[in-house]
C-alpha cells in the first residue's frame, strides 16, 4: 500500500508563508488583500484604515452596511475593489475583508487570536500560486499584547493546512499544502503605540512551534495502515537523526518489554498482527540540567475496541486512527524543543505503541493482567485499553527519577461529554503543577480545565479478583480513568490531560495539533529559556 510514497517526506512540514509584524506608517501599501479586524459595536471611525485609499475606506463602510456586519468572533465579510499597485495575479483587484473579533467589553485573548488567525487562513486571501501580499490591520486599543500577536501568527500559519498527502498526483501530488501559499507575504500592521512587537527571532520561534504542530497533525491524520507502531518508532528515529546533539532514542521490542514485565501493555497489542513498540525518546540540553520531566503519550495506532468491539452510532470506529494522538503530540513537542535548543532540561518522551484489535489472540473481558510494578488489573472492558498501556508507561517514566510526569491521551468519550471539543480536562493532585499547566495554557492559547480526582469514585474501579479494574461506572467515566492512572504513580508530581475532545475537529480538517503549544510553553516555563514562544 502506497509503495510510491516517500515515507520520510510524509512527515515533512511544508514551506510556510512569510509573516511579519510592523507598525503602521500611514502610507498607502501595495497589498493584494487587506483584512480589517473589528469588534462588536464598531463605527465608521473604526474602519479608517491608515494605509488604504479613501475609496477603499468607503468600500469598507459600504461592506459593513450592506451585510449588516455583526462582528462576533470569527465572522467575516469580503468585497473586491479595483485598485492601483495590485499584482497582476490578483487581476488588478484588491480584496477587502472585515473579520470580527467579538465583544468590545473584554481584552482580546491568545485563544481568540488563534481562532481569528485560523479563520483568516481559510479565507484563501493568499491562495494564489503567484506572489501576493496580504495586510492584516490590528489596533493596540483592541487589547493587543505579545501573546495575542504570537497566537494570531500561529493561527495564520496552521489554520490553512490542508492534508493532501494521500491523494493521487492528479489531486494532491502526495504532499500537504497550505491555503496561504509560501510565496505569500503576510504583514500584520499594528495601528497605535505598542509597548513592543514580536521580533524576527520571536516569529522564527513561532514557526518552530508550528513545525511541531504540523508533525502532530500529520501523524494523527495519516491512516492507520501508514501510522503503525513501527512507523511511530521510525518517526522518532528520524527526529533523533535530525538532532543527534540533543535527542537519543531507545525502542523496546516485545521481547524487551516482556523481560521488563510490561504484561499490561503487551496484553493490549497481542490481538494485532503488527508488533508493539515501546518508544523512549530523550532530549538532553547542553550544560547544567535544571529539570527532568517525562511526557507520556497514549499510542494506540488503531482502536477497534478489541473483543468489546466498537459498534453503533457515535462509536467513531472509522476515526480510531486518532487514538495515538497523545504520542503524536509528544513527538511534535520533541521536534519543537530540539529545534529551539531549549536549555536546562532533560525530557523523556514515552509512548507504548500498539494496536487494539479483535482476533483469536486478543485479550478478553475478565482477563487479569499484571503491570510491570506487580499490580494486577482486571479487564472489565477491552475498549478501555489506553489506560492499560499507560500503566506500564507511567511506571517506566517514574523509574527514571523525573521531577514531574504529564501524560496526554485521547482517553475517554466521557471527556467529550463533560467539556465538548473546546476544552481539555486535566487532573492532578499537585497544586503547583496545576498552576504551571493552567498558566502555560493561557499563554499558549489553548483551553484547559482542571477536574477533580473524586475519592469516592475509587470504589468504582475496585476489583474482587485483582488489585484494580480498568473499567468502572459510566458515571464520571473520565474521572474514573484518571484515578486508574493515578494508582500507578507513587510520589512524583503527575498530571493527566484528556484530549479526546480537543485533538480532532472535523470542520477544520481533522487533527488540531492541540497540546503541542501548551506542553512546549510548560517546558519553557521550567527551563532557562525565554518564558514565552
Amino acid at each position: 500500500m502506497f509503495e510510491d510514497l516517500d515515507r520520510q517526506a510524509l512527515w515533512d512540514c511544508p514551506s510556510l508563508a512569510k509573516i511579519s509584524v510592523e507598525p503602521s506608517t500611514g502610507q498607502l501599501g501595495r497589498f493584494d488583500s487587506v483584512v480589517v479586524l473589528v469588534r462588536e459595536g464598531f463605527c465608521d471611525r473604526d474602519l479608517q484604515v491608515s494605509f488604504v485609499s479613501d475609496e477603499e475606506r468607503r468600500a469598507l463602510i459600504e461592506l459593513a452596511s450592506d451585510v449588516e456586519m455583526k462582528p462576533k468572533l470569527g465572522s467575516w465579510a469580503l468585497t473586491r475593489v479595483k485598485a492601483d499597485g495590485v499584482s497582476s495575479s490578483s487581476g488588478g483587484f484588491r480584496s477587502l475583508v472585515l473579520c470580527g473579533i467579538g465583544s468590545n467589553q473584554k481584552q482580546w485573548t491568545p485563544i481568540e487570536a488563534f481562532h481569528i488567525g485560523q479563520t483568516i487562513a481559510t479565507l484563501n486571501v493568499g491562495a494564489t500560486k503567484k506572489t501576493s501580499v496580504v495586510a492584516i490591520r490590528v489596533r493596540v486599543e483592541d487589547g493587543l499584547t505579545g501573546p495575542v500577536l504570537r497566537s494570531l501568527v500561529e493561527g495564520l500559519l496552521v489554520g490553512g493546512y490542508k492534508d493532501t498527502r494521500f491523494k493521487s498526483e492528479e489531486h494532491g501530488n502526495h504532499v500537504a499544502q497550505f491555503l496561504i501559499k509560501p510565496s505569500t507575504e503576510v504583514k500584520i500592521v499594528v495601528e497605535g503605540t505598542a509597548d513592543s512587537l514580536p521580533s524576527r527571532a520571536d516569529l522564527a520561534a513561532v514557526e518552530t512551534v508550528i513545525s511541531g504542530m504540523i508533525l502532530t497533525k500529520q501523524l494523527i491524520n495519516a491512516p492507520a495502515n501508514v501510522t503503525t507502531p513501527a512507523e511511530l518508532a521510525a518517526v522518532a528515529a528520524t527526529l533523533a537523526r535530525m538532532f543527534p546533539e540533543s535527542l537519543s532514542l531507545k525502542v523496546l521490542e516485545e521481547a524487551d518489554c516482556k523481560r521488563l514485565r510490561m504484561n499490561a501493555f503487551l496484553a493490549v497489542g497481542q490481538g494485532s498482527s503488527l508488533p508493539s513498540k515501546f518508544i523512549h525518546l530523550t532530549y538532553r540540553a547542553e550544560g547544567a540540567i535544571k529539570k527532568k520531566l517525562a511526557l507520556v503519550g497514549k499510542a494506540i495506532t488503531f482502536d477497534s475496541g478489541g473483543i468489546n468491539l466498537k459498534t453503533g452510532p457515535g462509536c467513531m470506529l472509522e476515526l480510531m486512527k486518532f487514538d495515538m494522538g497523545g504520542a503524536a503530540t509528544i513527538l511534535g513537542v520533541a521536534k519543537t524543543i530540539a529545534q529551539l535548543r531549549t536549555p536546562g532540561v532533560e525530557l523523556h518522551f514515552i509512548a507504548a505503541a500498539c494496536e487494539n484489535m479483535c482476533s483469536g489472540s486478543s485479550y478478553r473481558p475478565g482477563d487479569v493482567v499484571q503491570c510491570s510494578n506487580g499490580k494486577t488489573i482486571e479487564i472489565g472492558n477491552t475498549d478501555a485499553e489506553g489506560r492499560v498501556t499507560l500503566s506500564d508507561a507511567l511506571v517506566y517514566a517514574e523509574s527514571l527519577g523525573v521531577d514531574a510526569i504529564v501524560d496526554i491521551a485521547t482517553l475517554t468519550g466521557a471527556a467529550i461529554v463533560a467539556l465538548g471539543h473546546d476544552y481539555a480536562p486535566f487532573w492532578t493532585p499537585d497544586s503547583d503543577l496545576a498552576m504551571q499547566i493552567e498558566s502555560a495554557a493561557r499563554v499558549a492559547g489553548e483551553n484547559i480545565w482542571r477536574m477533580p480526582l473524586i475519592e469516592s469514585h475509587r470504589e468504582l474501579i475496585q476489583s474482587d479478583i485483582a488489585d484494580i479494574k480498568n473499567h468502572g461506572s459510566r458515571a464520571g467515566g473520565s474521572v474514573n480513568a484518571a484515578l486508574f492512572l493515578q494508582s500507578f504513580i507513587k510520589n512524583t508530581p503527575w498530571s493527566h490531560i484528556d484530549i479526546a475532545g480537543t485533538g480532532w475537529n472535523e470542520k477544520r480538517g481533522g487533527a488540531t495539533g492541540y497540546g503541542v503549544r501548551l506542553l512546549v510553553q510548560w517546558i519553557l516555563g521550567l527551563s532557562e529559556a525565554k518564558a514565552e514562544v
